[in-house]
């Protein structure tokens, strides 16, 4: 599975955008990995599950383990945040790895190796160079595992951040989906740090049929992940044309004859509500500020600062309260029309935000204010 899912990473096609650069290079990254991982996978099959004890602190599988906590961190921070990629912290994160593996090479040629073969005797072999380096390199994954799974909330957040200061429509690139890697991602080294403290073979075997798993269930998001950026690239990478646009002059704007005053959130909130622009379906930040004449920065920043919520949640309250508004007025129209008619593209959508939002599904709302 994972030489076939490496080859599928080696010849992907991937779209001509400028902006998927980083995704290229990180599937040339990937599909090695794979293929060696099914290599190594291959070694421990012929040459290692037949040794029942392979020691404790193995560099080899601290190695690996650190090698791969950097890789996927690395790839899913380039699905989530393409512009925190960059080579700088790429060379400081993979510093260490090589440091610690010259240290030890360097170790072996000149001291030897050395085992421990019962933590109750730990302090009799500890002082051997070899077993320092590993120890530390251990307690080094350790703080690797915490500090990517930081990076990692850290970077969902702001995905998450950016794509409901965005769209008023979520669920058509389902963003918890993304959360949920990154979960599993965390899970899988936290994993992979408790049966790297169990010396045993038959624990290798476990870890290395969990690593398949994950591996599989990664590349296929990984792949995936093209038609999803062809979405949300806009909330990602804005237009700096239209980005920059601002208001006109007045007398060329005729929008219920209202003057607006630049940035003034009273009289282009009016607008909104009077034109009812939240009910557009699919409706997104970038439209909504066109429309209006003003950059979405400002659009977005007016919505945060007035309305204390993101734009996500704001169109989706307003769009609640219209919906409140038609149960009461046409009694005689379902839930999916009256989804419909607020904007709303899927009836499952619109009764899961009807809920959060009022505490009630809209059957039982319907109910208890006829």
């Amino acid at each position: 599975m994972c030489l076939l899912m490496g080859i599928i990473f080696g010849v992907v096609p991937v779209p001509a955008n400028k902006h998927l650069g980083n995704y290229r290079i990180s599937l040339k990254i990937l599909s090695v990995d794979y293929i060696v991982m099914s290599l190594l996978n291959l070694y421990l099959i012929l040459f290692v599950w037949d040794q029942p004890f392979i020691g404790y602190f193995n560099f080899v599988r601290v190695l690996i383990c650190s090698s791969q906590a950097f890789l996927f961190a690395f790839a899913m921070f380039n699905l989530l945040d393409p512009q925190y990629v960059i080579p700088r912290r790429l060379w400081r994160n993979l510093l260490p790895l090589a440091a610690f593996t010259l240290a030890y090479i360097t170790s072996l040629l000149i001291f030897g190796n050395s085992e421990i073969q019962d933590l109750s005797k730990l302090d009799e072999g500890i002082w051997h160079p070899t077993i320092i380096i590993r120890i530390f390199f251990f307690l080094f994954y350790a703080v690797q595992v915490g500090y990517y799974s930081y990076l990692l909330y850290r970077t969902d957040r702001k995905f998450k951040h950016e794509m409901e200061n965005y769209f008023s429509d979520t669920h058509q690139f389902n963003p918890k989906s993304f959360q949920g890697l990154s979960v599993g991602l965390v899970l899988f080294g936290v994993i992979a740090l408790i049966f790297l403290f169990l010396p045993f073979s038959s624990y290798d075997f476990g870890l290395t049929l969990l690593t398949i798993v994950f591996y599989f269930f990664f590349a296929v998001k990984f792949i995936n992940y093209p038609k999803l950026f062809l979405v949300i690239e806009p909330a990602i990478y804005p237009d700096p044309e239209n980005d920059s646009t601002e208001f006109v002059k007045a007398e060329d704007i005729d929008v219920l004859n209202l003057q607006r005053p630049r940035n003034n959130w009273i009289g282009l909130k009016n607008i909104i509500l009077e034109e009812k622009y939240y009910l557009k379906e699919q409706i997104t930040l970038e439209e909504m500020a066109q429309t209006l004449r003003i950059s979405r920065n400002t659009l977005s920043n007016l919505i945060n600062s007035e309305e204390k919520q993101n734009f996500y949640s704001w169109i989706n309250s307003l769009r609640i309260e219209q919906a409140k508004i038609l149960f009461l007025e046409r009694p005689d129209y379902t839930i999916g029309q009256i989804a419909q008619l607020t904007g709303f593209s899927e009836t499952t959508n619109f009764s899961r935000t009807f809920k959060k939002i009022t505490g009630h599904t809209p059957s039982d709302w319907r109910t208890i204010n006829s």
